[in-house]
């Protein structure tokens, strides 16, 4: 959408992302979480045949495919610097998927229940894209789902500075969060056991000020999958 009127856009929006029964909670008094997961998120152009033609849709994918990671002694915060300055953890599996009865989508997370991990998202392509800084940058789809997610925060880096709020901010391209999904029944789970909690992510492409000057932006909303049928 276009913000013809920034200011009471934004007043609007945050009071309504306050009061949103689906926002993940701020709060976590669960188990800390010993490790984190990241993914990078980008909008492609992908060619798709439809109607007898070939159509351009933008299809949002994660670029990367990392395990997760055991947390760094410093903490999140720590984990956070050093993916962004680009000392990043050194690469290793610590949990092997095994083989799913479901198809996977370019934007499925897929965690081992009962283990309290941080979920790192940041905005990748293209470089105009921020999270949404009138709306908390996820929220749930379901209700239910609440009680296995908290401590949302947006994040701001750069090589000397670090800021992170619970609500949005201006220019954000990070947000971390703890998922701590239900356990399997057993190990390895039933075939039958294949459970998600999707989510919605509220992103910003913005766009050049208008001919009066006014900030343009378009709003979208991504939808990925959190999936923890057990590993």
């Amino acid at each position: 959408m276009a913000l013809d009127d920034p200011q009471r856009t934004a007043a609007l929006a945050t009071a309504a992302a306050d009061d949103d029964p689906l926002k993940i909670r701020e709060d976590w008094t669960g188990p800390v979480p010993a490790y984190f997961l990241v993914r990078t998120i980008d909008l492609k152009e992908v060619p798709v045949a439809y109607g007898g033609q070939v159509v351009t849709e933008l299809h949002a994918m994660f670029r990367d495919q990392t395990s997760v990671q055991p947390l760094p002694a410093q903490g999140i915060t720590q984990a956070i610097k050093d993916i962004v300055r680009g000392g990043g953890p050194a690469p290793g599996l610590l949990f092997a998927a095994q083989p799913s009865t479901y198809a996977q989508t370019p934007l499925d997370l897929e965690l081992l229940g009962g283990t309290p991990t941080y979920i790192i998202l940041i905005l990748g392509k293209p470089f105009n894209m921020r999270f949404n800084p009138d709306r908390k940058g996820v929220r749930h789809k379901e209700l239910d789902d609440r009680q296995f997610y908290g401590g949302l925060r947006h994040v701001k880096v750069t090589a000397t500075t670090y800021e992170e709020s619970e609500r949005g901010l201006d220019d954000c391209a990070i947000v971390y969060f703890v998922a701590n999904p239900p356990a399997p029944p057993s190990v390895p789970p039933p075939p039958e056991y294949s459970y998600r909690h999707p989510f919605d992510l509220n992103v910003r492409l913005r766009q050049p000020d208008g001919a009066d000057q006014k900030p343009r932006a378009l709003d979208l909303v991504i939808d990925p999958d959190i999936r923890y049928p057990g590993q």
